[in-house]
């Protein structure tokens, strides 16, 4: 791959800054600031790595968590995780961490969990950035946003039980569970 190609990763980082830089919170003050950045649908908060990494170097606070069932907790996917769960990730990042005068970033579908940690959050938030995110007005759902393919199977998947079910790992007939060869648990 070219140094000079161009990915979702380094599309969306290069956005982000470029966003982030626009906004008054960076740009026309001074000071350590506070970033809490949500990643869009089918990704994790890893999309977020090269502008963390520059807010950083440049004495910012940059949180980019992973919302439940993606990215490195894809693991906890499962029926129960909805929009609620998100909004949940969002607000208990919030006031766990005791954030406040926050600029919130929601990117894509990052939008819905974002719009609704909102409604929970809004006295510790100084500003908000959304790039090319969802802005949902009340009584919206995201999945009137998608194809009529991709809509049906998701009912479809639902109906049958799969929708946000991980398969279990293989497993051997010596009872040893693998992951790509590896022993992982004995059973």
């Amino acid at each position: 791959m070219s140094q000079h190609s161009v990915t979702r990763r380094t599309a969306l980082a290069s956005a982000g800054v470029a966003a982030l830089a626009s906004t008054p919170t960076l740009a026309q003050t001074s000071g350590r600031k506070t970033f809490l950045l949500i990643h869009g649908a089918y990704h994790g908060g890893w999309c977020w790595r090269l502008v963390t990494d520059i807010l950083e170097r440049n004495g910012h606070k940059a949180y980019a968590p992973s919302l439940m069932g993606n990215g490195d907790r894809t693991h906890l996917l499962s029926n129960d995780v909805n929009l609620a769960t998100q909004i949940s990730d969002i607000a208990n990042l919030v006031t766990w961490e005791d954030l406040k005068d926050v600029c919130l970033v929601a990117h894509s579908f990052g939008g819905w969990p974002a719009s609704g940690a909102l409604e929970r959050i809004h006295d510790r938030v100084a500003s908000i950035v959304w790039v090319d995110a969802f802005k949902p007005k009340n009584d919206e759902k995201a999945v009137d946003y998608i194809s009529e393919f991709s809509r049906k199977a998701l009912e479809e998947a639902v109906a049958r039980g799969e929708a946000g079910r991980n398969p279990p790992p293989a497993k051997t007939s010596h009872g040893d569970f693998r992951v790509k060869g590896q022993k992982i648990i004995s059973a």
